[in-house]
């Protein structure tokens, strides 16, 4: 008899699914297509909550560490209107992804971006 094993319903399962769970092209063309196309409006709706203040906070670290070897990475201001740092903010992250530079910070606000775009139906799995 096979044995069952019951958990609660988790919040959220994270793979490493670039080319092991999901296709590169499913990657590329639906998740990437997301941060280019609706990005500035999941910024919009998380701005001022404490869990992406804390992300950009890492993030800006993380920009200003890497301008150190790449120059032309987009900065993102501390201190500015809020429209223009949502800009710099787009610039840096679609910057990342042409490069196909990568780091903790801008990972971790990718998968944030992306739980917005699935939740908001931005985004479906085939």
């Amino acid at each position: 008899m096979p044995t069952i094993v019951k958990v609660k319903k988790p919040k959220a399962v994270v793979f490493d699914f670039s080319g092991t769970a999901a296709k590169t092209h499913f990657v590329e063309s639906v998740l990437f297509d997301f941060i280019k196309n609706h990005f500035k409006e999941y910024l919009d709706d998380v701005w001022h909550t404490k869990e992406f203040q804390e992300i950009l906070s890492k993030l800006r670290k993380q920009v200003e560490f890497d301008r150190q070897s790449d120059p032309n990475i987009p900065e993102i201001p501390e201190k500015d209107e809020d429209l223009n740092i949502k800009q710099a903010i787009c610039e840096n992250i679609n910057y990342y992804i042409e490069n196909g530079l990568n780091s903790e910070a801008h990972h971790e606000l990718k998968f944030q971006a992306w739980f917005y775009g699935y939740k908001k139906e931005f985004i479906v799995t085939p």
